[in-house]
């Protein structure tokens, strides 16, 4: 790492070994934070979207359905006006 990196003719300063110790620390921390989380919670398989907006999508054409047999069964029955 002894040459310097360059960016449109300015040179960048390549970092130092306590920045580069203190990221090292940091990610590992990370990581066995998250591999603790998996071993006590277990590796929760996230749901794709699409299958949450199709229940979605399901419920809301069966009670669109619902409310129009129920609408057409109340004009049907309904006797009509005898306004005069």
């Amino acid at each position: 790492m002894a040459e310097q990196w360059h960016d449109n003719g300015t040179p960048l300063i390549s970092p130092d070994a306590k920045f580069r110790a203190d990221l090292h620390r940091a990610l590992q921390d990370t990581h066995q934070r998250q591999q603790m989380q998996r071993q006590r919670y277990g590796d929760k398989v996230e749901r794709p979207f699409l299958v949450d907006s199709w229940r979605v999508l399901i419920a809301f054409g069966l009670l669109a359905s619902i409310f129009a047999l129920g609408y057409a069964l109340g004009r049907w029955g309904a006797p009509t006006s005898r306004r005069g």
